[in-house]
C-alpha cells in the first residue's frame, strides 16, 4: 500500500470515528445542549403575545409558522396544501429536502416553559413557537388570556 493510500484511509478512518461518536452523544449531552439553544434563541428574540381564547392562540400558532418557513426558510407552503388528504407526506419531503425539521414537544409542569414548536434547519434551532399558556397577564386580571412566545416575527 502506497503513502497516499495509507493517509487516506487514516483519513476516512478518522472521520468515520468522528462520526460515530456524535451518533452516540449521551442523551443526556443532546437535552442540555438542546437546552442551551433554545435559552439563547430566546435571549435574542423572544416576542410575547396574548389573546383572549385558545381558538385565537392557535390560529396565531399556525400563522407564525407559515410566515417563518415563507419568510425566512423561504419555503412556499400554504394553509390549503396542509387541509388536502395525503398533504403530510408531501410536506414532509419539502421540508426534509430544504434540511428543514419541526418538532411538536410538550414536557411536564416544571418546564411547561419549553412547550412549542421546535424548527430546525440543517440540525440548528431556527425558530421557537410555544404553545399557547393559560394564564392571567397581572394579579388584578379577571379573566384568563393565553401566552405565546415565539421567536418568530409575524
Amino acid at each position: 500500500m502506497s503513502t497516499d493510500e495509507e493517509k487516506r484511509e487514516l483519513e476516512a478512518h478518522q472521520i468515520q470515528a468522528e462520526k460515530d461518536a456524535s451518533d452516540h452523544r449521551l442523551l443526556s449531552d443532546m437535552r442540555r445542549d438542546d437546552l442551551d439553544a433554545l435559552k439563547a434563541l430566546l435571549a435574542r428574540k423572544q416576542v410575547e403575545h396574548w389573546f383572549p381564547s385558545a381558538q385565537k392562540a392557535l390560529e396565531f400558532i399556525g400563522i407564525a409558522l407559515f410566515s417563518f418557513l415563507d419568510r425566512r426558510l423561504k419555503v412556499k407552503v400554504k394553509p390549503n396544501m396542509v387541509a388536502n388528504p395525503g398533504a403530510h407526506k408531501f410536506l414532509d419531503k419539502l421540508l426534509k429536502k430544504n434540511g428543514i425539521k419541526i418538532e411538536n414537544r410538550s414536557y411536564d409542569e416544571e418546564d411547561q416553559w419549553r412547550n412549542g414548536l421546535y424548527v430546525y434547519k440543517n440540525e440548528e434551532l431556527a425558530a421557537f413557537i410555544g404553545h399557547g399558556h393559560r394564564t392571567f397577564r397581572s394579579r388584578l386580571s379577571v379573566h384568563p388570556e393565553y401566552r405565546v412566545i415565539t421567536t418568530v416575527e409575524t
